[in-house]
C-alpha cells in the first residue's frame, strides 16, 4: 500500500539545503547536498521507518478475537471515543463487535433493534470486514471534511500526520486567531492532519511554502508478519 509523509525543504542563505521530518523525528533536522539528495533521503527514511515500524505496528492494533469495528461508528477528535453516526451518542462498546457476544451487542447498541440485526448479520456472515477503520489508524478531520471517497481513506497512520502549526511555523496561539480570520475550523490546528491535507491547508495559509513543503509517498506492504 502506499504511505504519506511531510517533509520541508529548505534553501538557506549559506547555500546550504536542510531537510525537515515532521513524523517521526519530531522535527528532526538533516543538512543535505541539494534538493533532488533530500528527497531521495526523505523517501529513504520514510520508507525504512515504515518498513521497520508499519507491521508491528498493524499487528498490534489489529483484533485477535475476531472483533470487528461498526459500520455506523465514527472517531470523534480531538477526544479520540468511538461514537455512533446514527444516535450521535458515545458508543458503550467502542464499535467493537465480536460474533461470540451477540448478546452484549443487542444490550448496548444504540441503533433500533432492526438495524441492530442488520449490523450484526453482516458482521457475522464475515460480508463487513471493518475495513473502514483499519486497525492502527486514526481520523483526519480534513479529509472527512472533504469527503467524496470511502470512509477508509479518511484514516492514516500515526507516521502520515503532521502539525499545521508546526507546517506554518507559527505558535498554536498564533494560529487559532489566524485560522478563524481565514474561515477555516480551528480544529485543524488543535489536532494532527495527513501530510497532503497539512500541506493544502498550509499553502493556503502562506503561499510561499508551496515550494518548501514536500508529500512524500512510499510503498509499503504492512501485512501482519
Amino acid at each position: 500500500m502506499k504511505v504519506q509523509a511531510l517533509v520541508k525543504i529548505t534553501s538557506s542563505s549559506d547555500g546550504g539545503t536542510h531537510l525537515t521530518f515532521f513524523r517521526p523525528g519530531l522535527s528532526l533536522p538533516y543538512a543535505a547536498l541539494e534538493r533532488k539528495h533530500a528527497l531521495g533521503v526523505a523517501q529513504k527514511f520514510c520508507s525504512d521507518v515504515a518498513h521497520a515500524q508499519g507491521k508491528d505496528w498493524v499487528a498490534f492494533w489489529s483484533r485477535p478475537d475476531g472483533q470487528v469495528n461498526c459500520p455506523e461508528g465514527a472517531i470523534d477528535l480531538p477526544s479520540d471515543v468511538w461514537v455512533c453516526k446514527l444516535s450521535g451518542n458515545m458508543c458503550h462498546l467502542q464499535a467493537a463487535i465480536s460474533t461470540e457476544r451477540k448478546a452484549e451487542f443487542f444490550t448496548k447498541c444504540h441503533a433500533p433493534h432492526s438495524k441492530k440485526e442488520a449490523i450484526f448479520k453482516i458482521v457475522e456472515s464475515g460480508r463487513y470486514r471493518g475495513f473502514h477503520h483499519v486497525p492502527g489508524r486514526y481520523l483526519c478531520v480534513a479529509c472527512e471534511a472533504k469527503g467524496g471517497k470511502k470512509e477508509s481513506f479518511f484514516y492514516h497512520y500515526p507516521w502520515e500526520f503532521a502539525e499545521l502549526d508546526v507546517a506554518l511555523h507559527w505558535s498554536y496561539e498564533e494560529a487559532l486567531p489566524r485560522l478563524s480570520a481565514a474561515n477555516i475550523p480551528v480544529n485543524r490546528v488543535m489536532c494532527p492532519l495527513c501530510a497532503s491535507c497539512c500541506r493544502d491547508l498550509a499553502v493556503q495559509l502562506n503561499p510561499n511554502l508551496a515550494h518548501d513543503l514536500v508529500v512524500v509517498y512510499v510503498e509499503v506492504d504492512l501485512r501482519p508478519r
